[in-house]
């Protein structure tokens, strides 16, 4: 591939206004650099002893030396951000790591996931992990709606008022996905009407943005469950038609939970 330098790069490496670059490999800011990175980053956890998940394949799992049963440690990543744990032959194979890309930032116990409008996670005492986007959902701006309009309830937005209830919803969204899921069936009621669109439906995001606002300081908080009394459970409800419009929707939570021993097989779960 081509590339044209900018004034600063012929200047750096001693160019003529008639030669350019070739770029023998990827880079920052093009459409497969993301791509390129992930595999790069896949062949040298494999090569330290990391496997990929095949649950998903940004997690890496890295078995016990002397028990490979057993799991020494777990990493995630988004990108070039990464988020992990476990004993300390996971530790060495992250210090291994580090030595040949050396990381921007290192944070334990406390700190923030994915920039700073990405997840808090804090680890307790007793290894428990509090999930938080308290900082995030107080800093999402409300629909701006011209206050002639807000008492026409039943007009149509226009086609740059549309735009609104779109970022809006995106932006709970990526809360309702991680650590709200308490916003999730008004959320998806709200997505399906913004196509149609009145000024009604900017009123109700609105709403939704201040009741996500009113309880900032929901959680969502995941506790060690040894493995062998981990179990996952499904529920799911659907409905023929909504009480605005006849579309059905379905909806669905998976949960994992503590099988105490010594209980029925029966585990019940409160939500």
């Amino acid at each position: 591939m081509g590339l044209e330098p900018t004034n600063e790069f012929r200047q750096a490496l001693n160019l003529t206004d008639q030669e350019i670059l070739k770029l023998n490999k990827g880079a920052y800011g093009l459409v497969d650099a993301p791509y390129l990175w992930y595999c790069t980053l896949v062949n040298e956890l494999v090569s330290l002893g990391m496997e990929v998940s095949p649950f998903d394949p940004c997690t890496f799992v890295l078995r016990d030396k002397q028990d490979p049963n057993k799991i020494a440690g777990i990493l995630g990543v988004h990108v070039d951000d990464g988020i992990g744990g476990g004993n300390e032959q996971f530790h060495e194979v992250i210090r291994k790591l580090e030595q040949k890309y050396p990381f921007g930032s290192k944070r334990v116990n406390s700190f923030t996931f994915t920039g700073i409008d990405g997840i808090d996670l804090t680890q307790s005492e007793d290894h428990s992990i509090i999930m938080s986007q308290s900082n995030y959902v107080r800093k999402i701006k409300p629909i701006a709606i011209e206050p002639n309009r807000k008492s026409q309830e039943e007009l149509s937005v226009t086609e740059t008022e549309r735009g609104a209830p779109r970022g809006l919803v995106g932006s709970l969204q990526y809360a309702a996905v991680n650590t709200r899921p308490d916003l999730s069936s008004r959320l998806s009621q709200l997505q399906s009407s913004i196509n149609s669109a009145k000024i009604e439906t900017l009123l109700e995001a609105n709403k939704l943005l201040h009741e996500a606002k009113k309880y900032h300081d929901v959680t969502i908080r995941i506790r060690p469950i040894p493995y062998e009394d981990f179990r996952f459970m499904a529920f799911s409800d659907a409905s023929f038609a909504s009480h605005r419009k006849p579309d059905s929707h379905a909806g669905m939570i998976i949960v994992g939970t503590h099988l105490s021993r010594g209980s029925s097989q029966n585990a019940r779960v409160s939500i």
